[in-house]
């Protein structure tokens, strides 16, 4: 029997009305991308744990054992045991690969890799599916080598190559129809290719999968995979809006996950609530069910289940303005989600795809010259030239190109080293002696009106209320410019975190609506050449220029990057525009704003009629 694992929905964008059920590695992740998929297993019984269990306590080492103990394996993986099934699994392995029973080893091999999926690993899911399907595609039927290339096209998704892993499913999908009786494993390709089109915001063909998926599920009365196409429905019209209607899914889905066991499905649902709950701000049930996932996805080991209550809790501790857990939050989730896929995974990913490709055409080029009855030995003694004179070429062009450019690189990071140290003292120094010179003149002004009568010095008390105020404002620009000082703070990350806190909180003071859409799994992009601090300053007169000149009654605040680190920043109000003609001479914000995204080689431009509001676009690259 086909099994399958839960689904995460975390943030993708926050508006002030409402945040939107987004797989986070979209189109900013990279951003915050985790999606969890419904991988293909292989070989799973009817049979109760318990049941398989004491059939093989009697079981011989024979090809049936073999069958029972990957049986237990995907049955233990289905209820979020990982290191009980990794230890069928492994011994499924060592007794298939002693027996030369070759089913056994392929089916093994998945289960591995499904172990490793559902626990964030794909590069040694990856690993073990590549395995799998060289044992099936020389002795498997259609139904193994569909259930490993649908686990193929689920790795593709994680790594965003939707048109890859689209592909993957729709040709796995085609494999189960062509053999028939396969209702559970055309279910799950639905559900993937529903999460695909979700990912793209193709929200009709992803509702329309996902109903076709639910139908078949109904039908044949799987409880695990009613209550997964529940948890789709849910993620599907919570992303439309309809908060009530995915709140009902979700509940529905949890239900069965309880009555099952199913913990990874349990903590997922918590998770999802939770979501829900912050769009109706219903703080304190979205921080019972936050608390509830961790919980379990600490019982089960699942980063990425951490991952996104971390998030959720962050995002909740935000709302309501406790700031320094939010951060707290935000560090944790950080922590786990960095943990889960770096830079190294994707190469050895593509590392394997690409070995697992060579050798599969090198297999059929011996398979041609054998028909053409080529000598094996001309054969091998041409492939080995090739290759030699290839890697040979490729060798002496590597190096050149890396000693190049390491000296490049060495120059630059020296440059580099010395800017920041400079910068690093001026932002001490600023902090340390005039930020304590401010707050003294703050302390001496309030020392001061204790000592002043109110009514024969009001005079002097408005000067000095006066100066307190002044002294703050400076105290807080002051923190600002520390913070943009500080190279410490030159990341994308960095940036976002500071923008996500500074437009609600001045926008609110303005009592002006706003809508603010950031990604929420930002790379780690470096950012240099002053980059961070130009965008936030450019920020910062625009919001001003919105608040203290163009009657505006909304505010929209939009970042958006694509996979070459190519960005497009836009901010725009519903003003009264620009008269151009009436503006003061002195005025030079404007011009300092175009000047600063100059220094970036950004591109800057504005749009405005008087009477039409304001839209300044900026973009550029981040690097």
């Amino acid at each position: 029997m086909l099994k399958e694992p839960h689904i995460n929905f975390p943030f993708s964008f926050i508006t002030r009305k409402c945040k939107l059920f987004f797989f986070s590695k979209l189109l900013y992740m990279p951003v915050f991308l985790a999606i969890i998929l419904f991988p293909h297993f292989a070989n799973a019984q009817n049979n109760k744990i318990d049941s398989l269990k004491t059939v093989l306590q009697t079981a011989k080492d024979d090809t049936n054992k073999i069958n029972i103990l990957n049986a237990l394996a995907s049955n233990l993986i289905d209820k979020g045991g990982f290191d009980s099934a990794m230890t069928y699994a492994s011994a499924a392995k060592d007794l298939a690969e002693k027996t030369q029973f070759k089913k056994g080893i392929a089916s093994s091999y998945n289960n591995t890799g499904n172990v490793y999926l559902k626990q964030g690993d794909y590069t040694k899911a990856l690993k073990n599916y590549l395995q799998a399907l060289k044992v099936w595609e020389e002795f498997g039927p259609k139904k193994n080598i569909a259930i490993v290339y649908g686990n193929i096209g689920i790795i593709y998704t994680y790594e965003k190559n939707y048109a890859e892993a689209i592909k993957s499913e729709l040709f796995a999908l085609q494999l189960y129809q062509q053999i028939g009786k396969s209702e559970r494993a055309i279910a799950i390709c639905y559900n993937n290719i529903a999460n695909i089109y979700f990912t793209q915001h193709n929200y009709a063909e992803a509702l329309t999968n996902s109903e076709r998926a639910l139908k078949i599920r109904e039908q044949i009365g799987d409880k695990a995979s009613i209550a997964n196409s529940y948890n789709y429905i849910g993620a599907i019209t919570g992303s439309q809006g309809n908060h009530a209607a995915a709140l009902k899914s979700f509940l529905a889905s949890l239900k069965i996950y309880e009555e099952i066991g199913n913990k990874l499905g349990i903590a997922s649902e918590y998770n999802n609530i939770g979501n829900v709950f912050i769009n109706q701000r219903n703080y304190n049930e979205a921080r019972k069910n936050y608390l509830a996932a961790l919980q379990v996805d600490k019982e089960i080991g699942d980063k990425k289940g951490l991952s996104e209550a971390y998030s959720g809790l962050a995002e909740l501790s935000d709302s309501i303005g406790d700031y320094k857990n939010a951060y707290m939050y935000h560090m944790l989730f950080s922590a786990f989600k960095d943990s889960l896929l770096n830079e190294s995974s994707n190469k050895q990913i593509i590392e394997m795809m690409t070995k697992y490709e060579t050798e599969k055409k090198d297999k059929e080029i011996a398979i041609l010259n054998s028909e053409n009855k080529i000598k094996d030995a001309e054969v091998k003694k041409q492939i080995i030239i090739k290759y030699s004179a290839f890697l040979l070429a490729t060798s002496i062009l590597g190096m050149a190109f890396i000693g190049f450019r390491n000296i490049r690189i060495k120059n630059k990071a020296a440059q580099l080293a010395k800017a920041n140290e400079i910068r690093q003292k001026i932002s001490r120094d600023l902090h340390d002696e005039i930020g304590s010179g401010l707050t003294s003149i703050s302390m001496i002004c309030v020392q001061s009106e204790a000592k002043m009568e109110c009514k024969e010095n009001v005079a002097m008390l408005e000067m000095s209320d006066a100066v307190k105020t002044q002294s703050r404002q400076v105290t807080e620009k002051l923190r600002e410019l520390v913070w943009a000082t500080n190279p410490e703070n030159d990341t994308l990350e960095a940036m976002l975190f500071y923008m996500r806190n500074y437009v609600p909180k001045y926008l609110d003071k303005a009592s002006i609506d706003y809508s603010l859409n950031l990604p929420d799994d930002a790379p780690p992009i470096k950012l240099e050449n002053d980059i961070s601090r130009n965008l936030i300053f450019v920020l910062k007169e625009a919001l001003n220029n919105s608040v203290k000149y163009s009657g505006a009654s909304k505010v929209e605040v939009l970042l958006s990057i694509n996979e070459n680190k190519k960005f497009n920043f836009k901010i725009e109000d519903n003003g009264k525009g620009i008269d151009y003609n009436s503006m003061p001479v002195h005025h030079s914000g404007l011009g300092n704003m175009r000047k600063r995204i100059e220094e970036i080689k950004g591109k800057f431009e504005i749009v405005s009629e008087k009477g039409s509001g304001t839209r300044i676009e900026i973009s550029g690259t981040f690097a």
